[in-house]
């Protein structure tokens, strides 16, 4: 073990080249722009940032990446494995280097595979005040920009809080990309519109745009640029030149002392001064404040980073190094830990093999759907559809419940097996972490497998568009355990041993397989079983307890022959549980508001029918427009996004001059409640947003009311609604359709066992 000391700029330029690398069992980047901001403020201040720890090896020892971005990279021959401090050093290179030159095509290539949480650009705010006269009374002059005298080792006497004030950070968004100056596309325009694609000429019009917001740009601190063509040095000068303009006129109208402001450049100058002698020691003011200022920046680079190097000869025990460093810096969690056990030098990362799998292209049987098919037709659908990886990052929920099911099927399986052994502790901390890097590559790929068909069976079936908009995450388990189950079976259990995967650089080789060989009765008893919880309320207290007597009781239903429905009993409690949905509370009648996972609840269970939208007899829809609605075209196309409709309008209840915002506010309002609310297309939601329910359902088809569970005595109700807002008579229309959400839920449940 070897200590060693190397600037930041050193650092940099050294991971810049493939010399220092993170191992690809390395988490992801996953600090907040607050922790980032404070980092960048304590650095600002002169505070230590911390050690970091570093293993010497070869380009061959593990798979790696560079900071910041979310692919694979190769490295020099002989490099640096980065352990402990990727979420700090990844934070200052992603502010002070412009990462948008990685690329050699275009920024938005780098953007792909930058880390969410890193794609912005840091700015310093010279004067946060409202104007130049003054700064605010109780706000220091922290870079001396009041007076044009400012001195780097001055900083030290302040609290990172204290600079935080001043350092504005901008997000980079695609949509953005040529209308913000901040934004790397960003191409400024001459008096004749048009476009500037000189760099030193658009340096200059962007230096002037930034100066004039008083915004110091840090991104290119790193890479300097040359005289002419960097842009913070460029800003620098030109705050500092407008400055000395202000400055001058004050002296000029006797409000500065002139000796005072510019007595260490020329002692003998005084408010009588003349005007060339005055300009010519405040250019030299504004000099050399621009000068100092870009100093103590490009300093910030030269403070020294504290290394604790690892020798080659500790490459086998690199993952449990890292383990074991949880305590300091980001704390990690079980999925962080497991991927540090299972990484193996020469091995593929868990990490990048999990991507790879959810970015699959799989074909689902359209029959996975409760609808009716006249064929056996396949889809394809990508787990990305249901959003199971986001900005290059693993979804957490996915993570975890991945970690749960592979914890689940590892203890439970073997020649032994008996599903009532299952227990809670199969999902604690405890016994996750104590699986064996075996146990995990043994079986993460039939987990995954069946955890993918789980969000899939959600998606086609269910009504579920995004992975968020699951309430209860735990009711994944006993889906997936039962596909588990049922592939097991098909494949013979004692066998099971073969189904596993050997992580490989060359992983690409070896694809995820999905099979969807189930028949009705499972599919139709893991439904009813889901429709059932939700709206029995099975689930609003005791989840973890609750999922793991579910994934057994399931189990048993599906796959013991002859073995009663479990969860029949809980019928009675359709729509019918205290604290969590009654018809009082879904009329909002009692002090407490209904469980907010029944409005997600009811909304999902109508678009897993497939409504037909409210589209308007009378009007012509674009030919792209689809009739109805499903879950996974509305999550493959952003345009074909949803929004929440109010069947009665919340104008109904308006007074005289009051925003609907208000209504909006008071979720106790009946006009608020689940019962009152439905889902429809953005397109059928602008065409009917200013009429009456009167007026828009004379031209919808029978179809659409009925799909949405507005029932012929709900509409005939609402076409004689009074003029006026009587809470008493919209309670009764909704109450109507209580009664026919309640029906629709039994109906389903009973057609659901209809095949047994």
């Amino acid at each position: 073990m070897e200590f060693s000391k190397e600037t930041l700029r050193i650092f940099f330029r050294e991971e810049s080249r493939g010399a220092i690398v993170l191992p690809d069992f390395q988490r992801d980047f996953v600090w907040s722009i607050e922790k980032q901001k404070k980092l960048l403020s304590s650095l600002i201040v002169g505070l230590p940032i911390g050690s970091v720890l570093m293993l010497r090896g070869t380009k061959d020892d593990f798979p790696s990446r560079r900071l910041g971005v979310a692919i694979s990279s190769e490295p020099v021959e002989e490099c640096r494995f980065l352990l402990d401090g990727q979420q700090r050093l990844s934070c200052i290179k992603s502010v002070f280097d412009d990462l948008y030159l990685l690329s050699e095509k275009d920024w938005k290539e780098t953007w792909d595979k930058l880390y969410a949480p890193l794609r912005n650009r840091w700015y310093l705010k010279i004067n946060t005040s409202p104007n130049e006269d003054d700064t605010f009374p109780d706000q220091d002059d922290i870079f001396g920009y009041k007076s044009l005298r400012f001195n780097k080792e001055s900083l030290s006497q302040y609290e990172p809080d204290q600079i935080q004030d001043y350092i504005f950070t901008y997000k980079i968004l695609v949509k953005e990309a040529e209308e913000k100056i901040y934004h790397p596309a960003y191409i400024p325009k001459d008096d004749n519109d048009n476009l500037i694609e000189d760099q030193n000429q658009k340096a200059l019009v962007l230096s002037k745009k930034l100066a004039a917001k008083k915004l110091v740009p840090l991104y290119e601190i790193y890479r300097k640029g040359s005289e002419s063509t960097s842009i913070h040095r460029r800003v620098l000068k030109q705050i500092s030149n407008e400055k000395r303009e202000y400055l001058l006129a004050k002296i000029k109208d006797n409000k500065i002392n002139a000796n005072n402001l510019l007595g260490h450049i020329n002692p003998d100058i005084s408010n009588d001064s003349s005007e060339s002698e005055l300009d010519d020691a405040l250019r030299d003011l504004a000099t050399q404040w621009a000068t100092d200022f870009n100093s103590a920046l490009e300093s910030l680079l030269e403070i020294e980073l504290l290394e604790t190097i690892l020798p080659t000869a500790e490459i086998a025990r690199a993952a449990a190094i890292f383990e074991t460093i949880n305590e300091s810096g980001t704390p990690l969690n079980n999925f962080d830990l497991i991927v540090a056990k299972t990484a193996k030098a020469g091995t593929r990362s868990l990490v990048d093999t999990l991507k790879e799998w959810l970015s699959q292209e799989f074909q689902i049987p359209v029959t996975l759907s409760s609808q009716s098919h006249p064929t056996n037709a396949l889809i394809d659908w990508n787990p990305e559809a249901i959003r199971v990886i986001k900005d290059n990052s693993i979804d957490k929920v996915f993570k975890e419940e991945l970690l749960n099911t592979l914890s689940i099927i590892c203890y439970s399986s073997g020649e032994d097996f008996n599903v009532d052994k299952i227990s809670v502790d199969y999902i604690k901390r405890n016994k996750i972490l104590n699986l064996k890097p075996t146990e995990i590559n043994k079986n993460i790929k039939i987990a995954t497998s069946s955890l993918i068909k789980a969000f899939s069976f959600l998606q086609f079936r269910c009504g579920v568009i995004f992975i968020g908009d699951l309430h209860y995450k735990l009711m994944l388990l006993p889906i997936a355990y039962c596909f588990f189950q049922a592939d097991s079976k098909s494949l013979e259990i004692e066998k099971i041993d073969e189904i596993k995967i050997e992580l490989k650089p060359d992983n690409i080789q070896d694809p995820l397989e999905l099979s969807f060989n189930y028949n009705d009765s499972l599919l139709n008893k893991i439904e009813y079983w889901y429709w059932l919880s939700l709206f029995s309320g099975r689930y609003s207290n005791r989840q973890n307890e609750q999922c793991i007597e579910d994934l057994k009781k399931l189990y048993k239903w599906c796959f013991i022959e002859g073995y009663e429905n479990p969860f029949k009993t809980d019928e009675e409690n359709i729509l019918n549980k205290d604290e969590y949905a009654t018809k009082s509370l879904l009329l909002h009648q009692e002090d407490n508001l209904p469980s907010t996972a029944i409005r997600t609840e009811i909304l999902q269970f109508i678009l897993a029918s497939q409504p037909k939208d409210f589209l308007l007899n009378s009007i012509n829809y674009d030919n792209s427009h689809p009739q109805r609605l499903k879950a996974l075209e509305i999550a493959k196309n952003q345009d074909r996004s949803l929004e929440t409709h109010h069947i009665i309008p919340l104008d109904t209840a308006t007074k005289i001059e009051e925003s609907t915002k208000v209504l909006r506010r008071d979720k106790k309002h009946i006009l608020n409640s689940p019962l009152n609310l439905t889902d429809i297309s953005k397109a059928a939601n602008r065409k009917i947003s200013d009429l009456s329910p009167k007026q828009y359902f004379e031209k919808l088809t029978s179809t659409s009311l009925d799909d949405h569970i507005i029932s012929t005595s709900m509409e005939s109700k609402l076409k004689e609604a009074p003029d006026d807002f009587n809470n008493a008579f919209y309670k009764e229309v909704l109450e109507s359709r209580f009664d026919e959400l309640s029906r629709k839920v039994t109906v389903k449940l009973e057609k659901l066992l209809e095949v047994e």
